[in-house]
């Protein structure tokens, strides 16, 4: 069967939402995009049905702007359609280079939108307003501002430009606010993204991204705390082109994974994961509190000693189990996933 996106209805239906991941220092609590405006007239007065409230803003027509970079005809575009177009036209051959497979193509412009976008919330004005493009892909591509659904809406239209099915979930977080974020198919098999939550716009360690709700099945974002009927999308179980599959590895003991993270180093990459393979190796990692353990300050002096700009390291609940995941400064990144 296959699925229509979901890029305006998307929109209509959250026009607000929270990005309550609690490693995100922006992503958190929002108010609705367009703000309602009522006038009282006297009845005596009213000689004609009265207009009560101010119309929202028309929703910025991403199909437009697909149908256009499909066929080449902008003839229809408006001017905001057109700046979007260009704007993504200018994303892609930026970040897509020849070769790239569909998998590789997703992860670069996850990666990309990741760095470009901010999120649309005013930490210091608790009655903030939303922008009107905060939901869309103009607000994404064009302003750099958005919310959850701008998030979903705009990381959509960039997959369909490049030929990946993909779909925009309406659920919402743990606390039961609106959230929105992506099923892509990739390899004829579904997954899930959130590039909300694994947009970190830079947190206290310096990191501005991750990638815990790239490609991942159903129950790990049911266990991340996403709700969402199942029953109204395609169910995701994790396969081929699930992130942390293709770049996690196994490893018995440290030598494995100073081998491991220098090989990523040396290939160009920024991250990489390894998975405990033997019983009693480097379990302390595996804990919720890993950060007190032996293991952890061990893996860190290990790490240190190479020299690689080390950022960050943290484990990560996968459809692999928890895997441990280090991330570091390279010159140039690499989006490319070696299988």
């Amino acid at each position: 069967m296959r699925y229509t996106p979901l890029i305006l209805a998307a929109a209509l239906l959250l026009p607000g939402c929270a990005g309550d991941d609690t490693s995100s220092k922006k992503n958190t609590g929002t108010t609705p995009a367009v703000t309602t405006v009522t006038t009282t007239v006297p009845p005596q007065t009213v000689t004609e049905p009265a207009e009560t409230e101010a119309p929202a803003p028309p929703l910025f027509d991403a199909e437009a702007v697909l149908g256009a970079y499909r066929s080449g005809d902008v003839s229809g575009l408006d001017d905001d359609q057109l700046t979007v177009l260009e704007a993504a036209e200018e994303l892609i051959s930026e970040t897509v280079t020849e070769g790239m497979d569909l998998f590789e193509q997703e992860l670069a412009i996850h990666d990309r939108l990741a760095l470009l976008l901010q999120y649309d919330k005013d930490e210091l004005n608790p009655f903030y307003e939303h922008g009107i493009h905060s939901c869309d892909a103009y607000g994404g591509l064009v302003e750099h501002r958005v919310i959850c659904t701008g998030y979903a809406n705009t990381f959509s239209l960039m997959m369909s430009m490049i030929g990946v099915e993909n779909l925009v979930v309406s659920g919402t977080n743990r606390k039961g606010n609106e959230h929105a974020w992506n099923l892509v198919n990739i390899g004829g098999e579904w997954y899930a993204v959130d590039l909300t939550w694994d947009d970190l716009g830079k947190d206290d360690s310096g990191i501005e991204m991750k990638h815990r709700y790239f490609n991942v099945s159903d129950a790990v974002m049911a266990a991340k705390d996403h709700k969402w009927d199942m029953n109204a999308y395609p169910r995701t179980t994790g396969g081929k082109y699930s992130y942390f599959a293709l770049i996690a590895r196994s490893a018995e003991h440290f030598g494995d994974v100073k081998e491991l993270v220098s090989s990523r180093y040396r290939q160009g990459f920024a991250e990489a994961a390894f998975i405990p393979a033997r019983k009693g190796f480097a379990d302390g990692l595996l804990t919720e509190d890993y950060k007190n353990t032996d293991d952890y300050r061990q893996l860190l002096r290990m790490l240190g000693s190479l020299g690689l700009g080390l950022q960050e390291l943290y484990t990560a609940d996968t459809d692999l189990g928890r895997v441990i995941v280090v991330q570091f400064a390279v010159p140039e990144k690499k989006t490319e996933v070696t299988t």
